[in-house]
């Protein structure tokens, strides 16, 4: 569990060290926090997620079995 607080503050570090488009965006597996509202802001941080390769790691698969296979953290 988190705190608005802290996901401002986590947001916030990522301000200054430049991850996460600079902290416009929060994710952990299975949900994505955005800073700002519209489709463009959320097409932005999709693009970020699978051009850094980070795909895998922030995002929950689905098995051919309907299983939800959570990545490692």
């Amino acid at each position: 569990m988190m705190t608005k607080e802290e996901v401002a503050r986590i947001m916030e570090r990522e301000v200054i060290s430049g991850q996460s488009l600079s902290g416009r965006y929060l994710s952990m597996p299975d949900l994505v926090i955005i800073k700002n509202k519209g489709a463009s802001e959320m097409v932005d941080v999709v693009r970020d997620i699978v051009t850094s390769g980070d795909i895998a790691r922030r995002l929950p698969r689905i098995s051919e079995d309907d299983d939800l296979d959570l990545p490692a953290m």
